[in-house]
C-alpha cells in the first residue's frame, strides 16, 4: 500500500509562492477524525488512500440516522447531570406548567428546556413572565425567589448531542464494522471529545 510522508507531499505540491505551513493544515482538514475525505487515511505523518471507507464515511452515514427523540432525551439527561452536580439549590428542570415551579420563600433555580431559548425571545419571555406571576390557577407569592436559566440557542446542544450519539452508535457496532486498531483509537478520541463538547 503506497504511502506518502508529509515531507513528500510538501515537495510534490510546493511552489515558489506557496506557504508550506498551509499544506499540513489542508491535510489535517481532509483526514480523520474531523476531515472531509472518506478514503484518505493518515497516521504518524504518513498518508494513503484506501479502497475501504474510513471512519469519516461511517460517521457521516450514522449521523443522519440519529432521530430527534434520541437527541432530545440525551440533551435533557446531560443538562440534568451537569446542573445537579453539587448544586446548593436543587434545580427544577424543564417545567411546562407554572404549577411545576414551587412557590416558596427561598431561592428556586428553574432550568428551561432547550426548546425555550432566547432565539425565540418574545415567546420565551412571555413564558417566564407567566410562570413568574402565576402558580397554577392562582397568583405566585414569592416572585423574586425565582432564578432562571435559559439557553441562548438550542441548536448547538442538538448538534453536539447528535455527534456524540453517532460516535456511540459506531462504537456499539465496532465489531460488526470490523474497525481496525487505528479507527478504534480515533473512535475513542472522538467520543471523549464529543462528551466534553456536549458538557461544555
Amino acid at each position: 500500500q503506497a504511502q506518502a510522508s508529509l515531507a513528500e507531499i510538501r515537495l510534490a505540491v510546493g511552489q515558489p509562492n506557496l506557504d508550506l505551513a498551509n499544506v499540513e493544515a489542508v491535510i489535517e482538514s481532509l483526514v480523520p477524525p474531523d476531515g472531509a475525505c472518506f478514503y484518505l487515511n493518515g497516521t504518524h505523518n504518513r498518508y494513503w488512500f484506501s479502497r475501504h471507507a474510513n471512519l469519516n464515511k461511517t460517521y457521516a452515514d450514522c449521523r443522519v440516522t440519529i432521530q430527534e427523540p434520541e437527541i432530545t432525551e440525551r440533551i435533557r439527561t446531560e443538562i440534568q447531570r451537569v446542573f445537579s452536580a453539587g448544586a446548593p439549590i436543587p434545580p427544577i428542570f424543564f417545567p411546562e406548567k407554572s404549577s411545576l415551579v414551587d412557590d416558596r420563600p427561598s431561592l428556586t433555580f428553574v432550568v428551561l428546556s432547550p426548546e425555550h431559548s432566547m432565539e425565540d425571545e418574545k415567546e420565551t419571555r412571555k413564558l417566564i413572565d407567566t410562570f413568574t406571576t402565576e402558580h397554577g390557577a392562582g397568583l405566585r407569592t414569592f416572585k423574586s425567589a425565582l432564578l432562571w436559566c435559559i439557553p441562548d440557542s438550542g441548536q448547538p446542544l442538538k448538534d453536539e448531542a447528535r455527534k456524540l450519539l453517532a460516535w456511540e452508535s459506531i462504537q456499539d457496532e465496532a465489531d460488526r464494522l470490523q474497525l481496525n486498531e487505528t479507527d478504534r483509537k480515533l473512535l475513542d478520541e472522538n467520543i471523549k471529545k464529543a462528551q466534553r463538547s456536549l458538557k461544555e
